[in-house]
């Protein structure tokens, strides 16, 4: 199996394509309405870090 070891390489694809799909609602809803932009935005931030911190801890396993 190609991903048999801690997801590899698909993994890896699916946080890159989940990251470009956030980046780019963020930067659309800032162009339409600020407000509305600035409330998405922010607690996509605050997840991504939370999520990386948990990616990170875990991995020092």
């Amino acid at each position: 199996m190609v991903y048999a070891r801690g997801g590899g390489i698909c993994t890896s694809l699916v946080h890159v394509s989940l990251f470009l799909f956030f980046l780019g609602l963020g930067d659309l809803l800032l162009n339409i309405n600020t407000t509305v932009g600035i409330t998405t935005v922010v607690p996509i931030t605050i997840c991504a870090f939370l999520s990386e911190r948990q990616t990170a801890s875990s991995a020092n396993c």
